[in-house]
């Protein structure tokens, strides 16, 4: 539920801590202005860490232990092969400014995201993926987001199957 950054020095030394992120990491990417593109494993049916801190971050944690013995499965698909149980899980990207902190959500919480690239100028993401709560249909659209602004333009509607993101 929590991801810890380290910086390791090249010449040798110990590595310590830089951030944490309440958030379950699984990729990173660097953008333009030491901002980080952030992929993240997203469940819907936990209680959204960020912003909790103390007693209150405590219990949430508590909270999602107590809950480790059981699934419940309300989506299709709700299991993959190689992933385990899928269920209630997304894919969502973010953008973390390790200057000052702050942290944005590029797609909402039931947005999948299938594949994505980060411009060689680190200034824009490229995205494919779909919003659902119920089914999964493999309807994916094509979506680029805008480090400049924070904008998010539609390139492609939902209609497509992506296998892979790249720029030209």
């Amino acid at each position: 539920e929590l991801t810890v950054f380290y910086r390791l020095p090249l010449s040798g030394g110990e590595a310590r801590e830089v951030f944490r992120l309440p958030l379950a990491v699984v990729k990173v990417r660097a953008m333009a202005d030491g901002r980080l593109l952030l992929v993240v494993k997203h469940d819907l049916s936990r209680p959204d860490l960020t912003g909790l801190e103390g007693d209150a971050l405590q219990k949430a944690l508590a909270d999602i232990r107590a809950e480790r013995d059981y699934e419940v499965c309300d989506e299709r698909p709700y299991r993959a092969d190689g992933a385990g149980y899928i269920n209630k899980t997304r894919t969502r990207l973010y953008v973390y400014d390790t200057a000052s902190g702050a942290l944005e959500a590029i797609t909402e919480p039931h947005f999948a995201v299938t594949a994505f690239c980060v411009s060689q100028d680190g200034k824009s993401v490229c995205y494919a993926g779909e919003s659902y709560t119920v089914a999964q249909t493999f309807d994916e659209g094509l979506y680029v987001y805008m480090a400049e602004n924070g904008a998010t333009h539609e390139l492609c509607r939902p209609g497509l199957q992506v296998g892979n993101v790249a720029e030209a």
